[in-house]
């Protein structure tokens, strides 16, 4: 993580050249202490458990929406008025849930470039965007920010974050758009020759419609596979590979490549689109989730791990919170911060117990982690613990 964080500041050009390889650097160290510490078995159980439960869902998710949503283009010249301006973030706050963080972002933010241009002041615009469109707005389902949908796919519902969250997102949204509508409003009070406010939209065009249906497929075949379990897998190495799972990555697959068949490479040139973000993102992210396998072995070890002294704070800062009445009915936290979204994959789908009692934080870190193995890594776990 400190790669990811300082490599594009401090060695900005080595880190664009090379990134991969210093993903691949710090998975080959993550594992090859495994095999050195577990042994070979339980280094490849971890490391098909982590990629083909976790990484592959996710990065294919990102795979169909990125295509699909870039192959979607806004034709037309808008004005930078503020009016405009703030209708545009309001949009893209409203659709990054549905479509994603990414796919909001790809749509709108060339149209948004493009109608500040003639501006003088315009850097806040950006700065807003990406608080707004690339960030809040996704946290209402596990389409919008990848750390809810790794959420998800452990076992949380898919409409909890939206039952749960609506009133924190709208206030954190409103809240927002209002300033930037006060900022944007005095520097464009600011402007030389600001362009008249009456032609704010001159024949806007919407181009690729055809990639919204395939973004429809997409969703649902994600949340289907929430709801509909067979009960129908294989294993592979301990880890079991559920049919819902594998039915839902296929489709995955097959947004993507119809995506790339239906658009036209002039669209697509039009739109900007290229590959090397979704690139990065899948390589970056499977050093992350490789290098994660210890660290989630040790938190899923629970009260007798060598986090065992943080768990039980989460634990027991849960437990005031479902006395205070924060808690859902079926005994969930109301508050998740995006900040804590690796906590939702370590407190899955969390239920009472009958007749309403939940016992002591000890006897909730027990039950939800001391007693519950995860597939191909219960050897870890037992060996944390």
């Amino acid at each position: 993580m400190l790669s990811i964080a300082l490599g594009p500041l401090v060695v900005k050009e080595w880190w664009h050249i090379h990134y991969a390889k210093a993903a691949l650097f710090w998975a080959i160290l993550a594992l090859g202490g495994l095999v050195k510490v577990e042994g070979y078995p339980a280094a490849a159980a971890s490391f098909v458990h982590s990629m083909a439960l976790e990484y592959l869902p996710f990065i294919l998710m990102l795979f169909a929406l990125f295509t699909a949503a870039g192959g979607i283009t806004v034709e037309g010249r808008l004005n930078g008025s503020t009016l405009v301006n703030t209708t545009i973030l309001a949009l893209g706050t409203m659709i990054a849930s549905i479509i994603g963080t990414t796919g909001a972002s790809m749509i709108l933010i060339r149209p948004l470039i493009h109608a500040n241009s003639a501006r003088s002041f315009n850097a806040h615009v950006v700065v807003f965007f990406i608080f707004l469109v690339s960030n809040i707005g996704g946290v209402l389902t596990p389409l919008g920010d990848p750390p809810l949908f790794l959420g998800f796919l452990r076992g949380i519902d898919f409409f909890w974050t939206a039952r749960a969250l609506w009133p924190q997102a709208l206030f954190a949204s409103g809240v927002l758009l209002a300033i930037f509508f006060l900022v944007d409003s005095y520097f464009y009070r600011r402007e030389k020759s600001p362009p008249p406010a009456a032609t704010a939209a001159v024949k806007l065009r919407v181009s690729g419609l055809a990639k919204i249906g395939l973004i429809s497929i997409a969703i649902l075949a994600i949340a289907a596979s929430g709801f509909w379990r067979p009960g129908i897998g294989f294993e592979v190495l301990g880890t079991r590979i559920e049919l819902q799972n594998l039915i839902r990555e296929l489709i995955m697959v097959f947004v993507g490549l119809a995506s790339m068949v239906l658009t036209s490479p002039c669209l697509r040139a039009q739109n900007g689109f290229e590959w090397e973000p979704i690139r990065e993102v899948a390589y970056l992210f499977a050093g992350i989730f490789i290098c994660i396998i210890p660290v989630m072995a040790m938190l899923e070890a629970g009260a007798k791990g060598p986090f065992s002294a943080a768990i039980y704070v989460l634990a027991r800062e849960g437990r005031n919170a479902r006395q205070r009445g924060l808690f859902l009915g079926d005994g969930r936290p109301l508050v998740l911060p995006r900040q804590c979204a690796d906590i939702s994959c370590v407190f899955p789908a969390r239920r009472r117990r009958p007749g309403g009692t939940h016992g002591s934080a000890r006897q909730d870190i027990d039950g939800d982690f001391a007693r519950r193995g995860v597939h191909g890594r219960q050897h870890l776990h037992r060996q944390c613990a």
